[in-house]
């Protein structure tokens, strides 16, 4: 086909001629802007997202006194159950307190761990005791169930416990390893 012939079928066919024309400007310019759609659907979903936040934050934002009250109050409760290794008196007297109360013999009591030491990007660090006791079976369960329950927060790492040498009535000898939470 050559140049003329084809001069002369647009001359013949000119609408047609001008409709392929359309088409194929329309497909090109589709084809070369078809990214900017989804570039302008990926900045509407983030736009429409930051818009929830901000209403979620807004409707959440009235409460927000009420809740850091509560908070404060929450921190104020916590602190008082924490272990400072350094009032190491105050410490030891936890511990005889429950003695005292439950009736068991503490025979050695040892803060064990280096104070102040916390482990890497925590804000609270285990102070470690190492605990020696006797008594009867329900008093010595009596001590364990104060610890797991009492005003600090302890967690049991290890124990031992074997029958006592009392010649008068059956005893019990625990040797318990826990830490308290505290802070530095």
């Amino acid at each position: 086909m050559t140049t003329e012939d084809l001069l002369e079928k647009v001359k013949r066919y000119p609408v047609q001629f001008v409709c392929a024309a359309i088409v194929l400007a329309c497909s090109l310019t589709f084809y070369f802007r078809m990214d900017l759609i989804s570039e302008r659907e990926a900045a509407f979903e983030d736009a429409s997202s930051k818009a929830g936040r901000v209403d979620s934050n807004l409707s959440a934002g009235a409460s927000l006194p009420d809740h850091l009250e509560s908070m404060k109050t929450f921190v104020a409760r916590l602190d008082t159950r924490l272990v400072r290794p350094a009032e190491l008196a105050e410490n030891l007297k936890y511990f005889y307190r429950i003695e005292s109360e439950t009736g068991v013999s503490i025979g050695d009591l040892r803060q064990s761990a280096p104070a102040g030491k916390r482990p890497e990007g925590e804000v609270f660090a285990p102070v470690v005791y190492d605990v020696m006791l006797s008594g009867g079976f329900a008093q010595v369960v009596g001590f364990l169930s104060e610890i797991e329950n009492g005003e600090r927060f302890a967690r049991v790492k290890s124990f031992n416990m074997q029958r006592g040498r009392d010649l008068g009535q059956p005893s019990v000898a625990l040797a318990l390893n826990l830490e308290l939470l505290g802070t530095p």
